[in-house]
């Protein structure tokens, strides 16, 4: 078995590509989706998260409490938190 390098400049990676892709596996993220993290303002599930500015950001669902006699406004439980804020339940 031969390995064959191409040396069209079109399909060599650019530096910028491989420095980018080494720090994101060195700050793989600790909480995964539906995961259950608690944070100051209380607990919830991990619904997504996002790696930007050097650091991971996640929304997070809070469980809905009694419904308010004014009613519901659209996602009034969801926060965005950076990872530094969560802990695990």
């Amino acid at each position: 078995m031969s390995i064959k390098f191409c040396c069209n400049r079109k399909h060599r990676p650019k530096i910028g590509v491989i420095r980018v892709m080494m720090q994101t596996i060195e700050k793989m993220h600790t909480f995964d989706r539906a995961q259950r993290v608690k944070f100051a303002g209380g607990e919830g599930i991990v619904r997504s998260f996002k790696f930007e500015a050097q650091h991971w950001t996640y929304l997070v669902e809070m469980p809905l409490g009694q419904e308010p006699q004014f009613g519901r406004v659209g996602a009034e439980t969801m926060v965005l938190l950076s990872e530094t804020e969560l802990r695990a339940a």
